[in-house]
């Protein structure tokens, strides 16, 4: 077998839906459809904007001036860069920690 034909492609179709892989062996493109199609599905991102009840006015306007919009994100945040945005406090942060305690709660 030439060098060309092992790298042929091979086409497999699932749902009416014609894909390729670089053949090498069966295994590879067992592992190359596993890889493309059997990933583990993401959890859906929660908007802030759904929880806008949970905080003050300020809060949530320095929350949407920062671009922070989902709950994940406002997680991954330290202390120390949220009391860096412009106007958000002491005051904010109580606010959003409670919020994230009882989201965490809530899982």
């Amino acid at each position: 077998m030439t060098k060309q034909e092992l790298w042929e492609q091979v086409v497999v179709s699932a749902a009416g839906v014609a894909y390729t892989f670089p053949v090498k062996t069966a295994d590879d493109i067992c592992a190359a459809w596993e890889e493309r199609f059997c990933k583990p599905q993401e959890k859906p991102r929660l908007l802030l904007e759904a929880y806008s009840d949970w905080f003050s006015v300020r809060t949530e306007n320095c929350l949407r001036a920062a671009n922070i919009r989902y709950v994940d994100e406002l997680a991954r945040m330290k202390d120390s860069d949220l009391l860096r945005l412009r106007q958000f406090g002491r005051k904010s942060l109580d606010e959003v920690r409670e919020f994230l305690t009882i989201m965490e709660k809530g899982k």
